[in-house]
């Protein structure tokens, strides 16, 4: 059957994309909610189901189609290289941070633990290099007092695991 396809097929079709396609259709068959994931979306789901992952702590948003810091976060890597909130990412690694690429950017900042992720930020209108170790951060926790009956709580995005 794989050698009818990619004969006969309208576009030219590899033997890996035939194997993913294979694969791909007959976990779709099992069930209504099994699908097969690359390796990229495996790890974007195991990143987005357990909140573990590596980087260098800091949040960042969109705006006017640029990448810029809204918050390092507390204790990690970026807080301590100096990474403030407002900072605009120019580069990260040698690589410019492209217009509306925020998804991207995220992606390249993640890093492995113990490399060296290299974001060249503008705070201020003044451009600014750093070398920031990428290393484990986590969960949302919330930080004040035990017992509260009302009133403000903050809650942070991600805290750096100890």
């Amino acid at each position: 059957m794989a050698g009818r396809v990619r004969s006969e097929y309208v576009e030219a079709v590899s033997g890996d994309q035939l194997d993913i396609a294979a694969v791909d259709g007959m976990v779709a068959s099992l069930d209504p909610h099994s699908a097969f994931l690359d390796a990229a979306e495996y790890e974007a789901m195991r990143v987005s189901t357990t909140g573990h992952y590596s980087g260098v702590g800091i949040e960042v948003a969109e705006q006017d189609g640029k990448v810029v810091v809204v918050t390092p976060i507390d204790g990690s890597p970026a807080e301590r290289a100096g990474v403030r909130a407002g900072d605009v990412l120019l580069e990260i690694d040698g690589r410019p941070v492209e217009h509306g690429r925020l998804n991207e950017a995220i992606e390249r900042m993640r890093g492995f633990v113990g490399s060296y992720v290299r974001p060249v930020r503008c705070p201020g209108g003044r451009t600014r290099a750093a070398a920031v170790p990428a290393r484990a951060l986590g969960r949302a926790r919330a930080h004040g007092p035990r017992r509260t009956t009302a009133g403000p709580v903050r809650l942070r995005a991600h805290h750096a695991l100890q």
